[in-house]
């Protein structure tokens, strides 16, 4: 079976690496520091035990086919050729390095082990979301009327098949016992006061078949990825961790896709370039590059083996729609991208020319990929003392130097360029000129156009473009000002962490600190996973939650108040200080700077404390509530 890992997929030290600390899964999700005993990496569909280099296939994969199917389905051609099923040996191996108690191999099939571990362990739901929860697949897929159901907030179990050393083919299963009866709502199967953790029972014969069984598959692993910080050169190749150029924002193909001009009349010659980017948004050479344009049956453009491909037309009628994809065999796991949402391929939609100027939307969008409560909504308004208008060449410009030079320079932003919508504000009213005229280190003004909550109230935030050098700033309502300088295109992605997403300033020592700011326009809440947090005692008591320990929280002074405020996430700089392409922390870096040897550093990255809530952001748009 071929697997095709995805760039979302490979970012793995941030989502997908689960590590044995402290016995509790629910706390090792994240990419914490320090060594443990194994690290088993999620793919997707299927894991990664690190320590054996084996592969483990989902189980519901194989869920209702008998042994003798699978192994037809393992041999020479078939779909799953490569694996084999798994020995009690590797299964106990496996749950021990998840810490879950784990089958004394010399027992006897059929004793039950383990059962009074506490049912409502995150640990046992954990495992068997990871291995693949048949119990569930089975009331959804096979039988959507059975009477029982999983509770939302726990999990079934997951039945397998596996090869026993002594007793042939057995029967195991990891199981949870939040139940409940469909009908009624009452607990099932007298489970309430223990859980399964690990029960071989019952031999099988070759054509046995259940519907809520699958099997233990492995397989040698196709390829050890290096894990950024434990300390071991994982994939072999002589690096380890920061030394190997996996680690700066992990591997990971991607695809930057853009037109220009960013905002075309009819008759204008609109050109879309695509770049294949690897996981440090380096261009790299692709196989297959595609370029669509209204249509995703086929691709306007294809280019073989080379780093990039353009596609020109000419703009006619209101708008047009298009994409890019690409693909590249040299990764072990073989790797594609896309401009789009894997599971939702759309392409996105550019206006041509002037909206109506009667229209009640004074807006234009210039890349849309879906409605306003499903992406985040960033509208950019020209500085009124410095451009002639929202129509200036010289602002459109500006605005596609931004987005291409600015976001879709930094991995996450190429990742997920899916999830914004840009748009130009219709309106000369904005101004970002320096509040004092003689002090260019002075704050930026944060003038909003006139009538800002009446015309542009779907807005997540609003963009000021200016020229002037000035002190950018972010704030109410919803709106960050954004200098054009080529050696400082990326902050315009800064600005962009504090409004939408809500991020406080990481620098010292004088940055705009806060908690949880409360989205546009609410009150209801605040958003979770602070970067900042107002004490020690909170950064502490948080870590058990998120991806660093707690003895990483360290204070940062507002010399402006004398307050401390704490993070748990180290300063950049001091990781790898003599680090030649050391990456800046999208928080903890606004301008220029050198590393401890002085050289220039240019990219920046999407940090630990950021990405938390940057994805609780994504959520809210899968939810409908960007």
């Amino acid at each position: 079976m071929a697997y095709v890992s995805s760039a979302a997929h490979q970012r793995r030290n941030h989502k997908g690496v689960f590590r044995v600390k402290q016995g509790l899964l629910a706390s090792i999700l994240l990419a914490a520091s320090g060594l443990s005993p194994a690290e088993v990496i999620n793919n997707g569909d299927f894991l990664t035990d690190t320590e054996t280099k084996l592969d483990w296939l989902d189980v519901t994969a194989t869920q209702n086919l008998t042994m003798n199917e699978v192994l037809a389905l393992t041999g020479p051609g078939g779909s799953l050729e490569g694996w084999r099923y798994a020995t009690e040996i590797e299964l106990n191996t496996l749950l021990n390095n998840l810490e879950l108690p784990y089958a004394d191999p010399n027992k006897v099939p059929g004793d039950a082990y383990n059962e009074n571990y506490p049912t409502e362990s995150e640990e046992v739901e954990d495992v068997i979301h990871l291995l693949g929860d048949t119990y569930k697949y089975y009331t959804i897929h096979i039988n959507p009327t059975a009477p029982q159901i999983v509770a939302d907030d726990g999990a079934g179990f997951t039945w397998g098949f596996y090869e026993h050393t002594n007793f042939g083919i057995q029967r195991a299963r990891v199981l949870d016992a939040e139940r409940i009866y469909r009908s009624t709502g009452a607990d099932c199967c007298n489970e309430d006061d223990h859980a399964y953790v690990y029960r071989p029972f019952d031999a099988v014969n070759p054509n046995f078949r259940n519907d809520r069984t699958g099997s233990f598959l492995v397989r040698d692993s196709v390829a050890i990825p290096e894990i950024c910080d434990n300390g071991i050169d994982d994939d072999d190749d002589g690096l380890v961790d920061g030394a190997d150029p996996e680690c700066i924002e992990g591997v990971g193909l991607r695809i930057r896709c853009l037109h220009e001009p960013i905002h075309p009349n009819p008759g204008d010659l609109v050109n879309i370039v695509a770049e294949p980017l690897d996981g440090n948004a380096e261009s790299v050479i692709a196989n297959t590059i595609e370029i669509f344009v209204d249509d995703m049956a086929a691709p306007a453009a294809s280019f073989s083996n080379a780093a990039g491909g353009t596609f020109g037309f000419t703009a006619t009628g209101e708008s047009f729609g298009y994409g890019c994809s690409t693909e590249r065999d040299s990764h072990p796991y073989g790797e594609d991208a896309v401009s789009w949402k894997l599971d939702e391929p759309v392409l996105r939609t550019v206006m041509i020319g002037p909206r109506d100027p009667n229209s009640f939307v004074r807006a234009v969008p210039i890349m849309l990929n879906g409605g306003i409560d499903e992406k985040i909504d960033i509208v950019f308004f020209p500085d009124d003392s410095e451009y002639t208008g929202f129509d200036d060449p010289e602002f459109l410009e500006d605005v596609y130097d931004l987005i291409y030079e600015g976001y879709f320079t930094i991995p996450w932003f190429v990742s997920f360029q899916y999830v914004f919508n840009f748009w130009i504000g219709t309106d000369n009213t904005a101004n970002a000129s320096p509040s004092d005229p003689d002090n260019s280190s002075s704050r930026c003004k944060r003038d909003a156009p006139e009538l800002f909550g009446l015309y542009w109230s779907f807005a997540d935030s609003a963009a000021i473009v200016h020229t002037q050098a000035c002190r950018d700033n972010a704030g109410s309502p919803g709106i960050f000002t954004v200098e054009i300088d080529a050696k400082r295109m990326q902050v315009v992605a800064h600005e962009t962490g504090h409004r939408p997403f809500g991020l406080a300033d990481e620098y010292c020592c004088d940055g705009g600190y806060f908690t949880s700011k409360r989205p546009l326009l609410s009150s209801e809440y605040k958003p979770p996973a602070p970067n900042l947090y107002k004490n020690e005692d909170r950064c502490v008591d948080d870590a058990a939650n998120r991806w660093y320990d707690a003895y990483q929280c360290r204070p940062l002074v507002d010399i402006d108040t004398g307050e401390d405020w704490w993070i748990g996430e180290p300063y950049f700089k001091d990781l790898e200080p003599n680090k030649v392409d050391q990456v800046r922390d999208l928080m903890q870096q606004t301008g220029g700077t050198t590393n401890a040897a002085g050289v220039v550093l240019d990219r920046y990255k999407v940090g630990d404390s950021e990405r938390d809530r940057m994805s609780w952001w994504l959520n809210q748009c899968v939810n409908r509530e960007c």
